[in-house]
């Protein structure tokens, strides 16, 4: 006999995450990235992550829940991005777009993100780059790498 997956409605979800996220002082948005991974399949980085890993970084001050990342340096193909200590998710999503915005205008983009935090579901807001061509190398401050151990 399989074991079967339990599975919640999407809106249910968000309703619970914004919850969580709303007692340690994060935001709806903040939340709605977290529910975006698990709606497109990335259930080990979308809603398990909310209390397992980023509830306890943010009670402990590894993580600002209330940050919001700040442009602080731009050209028209270019940007500078200070994370602010925020949660990575949120930090991806504005970063992506506006390199979107910034390619469409410029014909190519590049943002660089300082003290942005985890944002394990790179992959999903890679998604959101529709036809664009995309690399997101990555160093947050939590000492988690992009790449393998030794694959440098």
């Amino acid at each position: 006999m399989s074991e079967v997956e339990p599975r919640f409605p999407a809106q249910a979800l968000r309703e619970w995450t914004e919850g969580v996220y709303r007692a340690v002082g994060a935001s709806a948005e903040a939340a709605d990235c977290m529910i975006h991974a698990n709606l497109r399949g990335q259930d080990s980085h979308g809603v398990t992550r909310v209390l397992v890993t980023y509830v306890e970084r943010m009670r402990r001050g590894v993580m600002d829940a209330a940050a919001k990342p700040v442009v602080v340096r731009e050209k028209a193909s270019t940007a500078l991005v200070d994370g602010r200590n925020a949660i990575g998710h949120l930090v991806a999503r504005r970063c992506v777009e506006l390199a979107i915005r910034k390619a469409e205008a410029a014909g190519t983009a590049w943002v660089c993100v300082r003290d942005g935090n985890h944002f394990g579901a790179c992959a999903t807001t890679g998604r959101s780059w529709r036809s664009s061509a995309g690399l997101s190398p990555s160093s947050p401050r939590t000492g988690t790498s992009p790449w393998p151990p030794g694959a440098a």
